[in-house]
């Protein structure tokens, strides 16, 4: 079923280009670099460039059943092959054994199930039309780690923006039933030497202040305003 289900996303080009999880000839530094580029881009153009990196919890065991198996319907997973993922996630039950006591077993709602092929893959067609939420923001996205970039030749229109557009992809969320943590997402600003912020920053979702920072780490390398990235001793200057 995960080749099958994997071959009519690709053919029919259903995955966001800019996913790079889970997926043949895609990898982390395929992300990393694809950032950059949109870094460097905005620089060129003597843009201000904002990155955002978002911070989802505990994506895998909170995809919403309902709505996962309303997304495959809309894109023209019907008939058996809908009956089949509806069976396959329906009717699980979840229990825990303690000292040789086993609890009473529980329904499970929502989470796709893990330690199979399938499950990933079913997370990446779930969050598949996040980028949907705003047509003004770039995103690149390896599975549940999201880096939202955006650019503006002035500071006040970027922030005003940014802010704007961070509305929806929070609505996004929350229709998604998707937990954002705000306290670990966190922003860097770009610009060239020869500009200079003249103000301060200041971005929010739901009302909540984001923390900007200079370095962050994603994707398991120090990601950090002078668009350096290092792991171990790779190095992309």
């Amino acid at each position: 079923m995960y080749k099958r289900f994997y071959s009519y996303l690709e053919c029919h080009s259903i995955l966001y280009p800019s996913q790079f999880g889970f997926r043949r000839k895609y990898s982390t530094n395929h992300t990393l670099l694809s950032i950059t580029e949109s870094i460097r881009n905005s620089i060129d153009n003597n843009e201000f460039g904002c990155g955002i990196f978002i911070d989802l919890k505990k994506t895998f065991d909170t995809v919403n059943h309902s709505i996962l198996l309303s997304k495959l319907h809309h894109y023209g997973i019907r008939d058996v092959a809908y009956d089949w993922f509806q069976s396959y996630l329906s009717n699980r039950q979840q229990f825990v054994c303690a000292n040789g006591n086993d609890s009473k077993r529980l329904s499970i709602t929502c989470g796709v199930p893990q330690g199979s092929v399938l499950g990933p893959l079913q997370f990446l067609f779930y969050i598949n039309d996040l980028p949907n939420a705003s047509e003004s923001l770039t995103f690149h996205l390896f599975a549940d780690d999201t880096n939202i970039h955006c650019a503006c030749k002035n500071l006040i229109d970027l922030e005003h923006k940014l802010n704007h557009e961070l509305s929806a992809v929070a609505e996004w969320m929350k229709s998604n039933r998707l937990a954002l943590s705000i306290v670990k997402t966190s922003f860097i600003l770009y610009h060239s030497k020869k500009l200079k912020p003249y103000k301060t920053f200041n971005l929010k979702i739901n009302g909540v202040n984001i923390q900007q920072v200079s370095k962050v780490k994603y994707l398991g390398v120090t990601f950090d305003a002078n668009l350096t990235w290092k792991s171990h001793n790779d190095e992309l200057c």
